[in-house]
């Protein structure tokens, strides 16, 4: 995604998310690109961060298998599979992320 950003110089990764934290807070860094939830969790966490959300024309172009996440399942139980599929279904995309709202206030760092 970071070769996205126009005349960006991305930097070696990092081992973890504190240590893009920090690299972000002290200004060695301008940006650093995570998934949703990580970065409401850090914005939670930090109230001097920000997430910017890129939606539509404007975001990052990436494929499915770049952001997707999978449920493991296992083949022998495919009643389980189905209620799990049923379930995420009828979840809307704001219901989702109100969720993600509510874990991420419970969560070690908000304590």
């Amino acid at each position: 995604m970071l070769k996205q950003i126009p005349e960006a110089k991305i930097q070696p990764a990092m081992k973890n998310v504190p240590s893009l934290i920090v690299a972000l807070s002290s200004g060695k860094t301008d940006v650093f690109v995570t998934d949703k939830p990580t970065a409401m969790g850090a914005v939670y966490a930090n109230k001097k961060l920000v997430m910017l959300d890129f939606s539509g024309e404007n975001g990052f172009q990436a494929s499915d298998e770049d952001v997707n996440l999978g449920i493991a399942v296992s083949k022998s139980n495919p009643e389980l599979k189905a209620a799990i599929n049923k379930a995420l279904s009828g979840i809307s995309e704001a219901d989702r992320d109100k969720i993600m709202q509510d874990a991420i206030a419970k969560q070690p760092l908000a304590q």
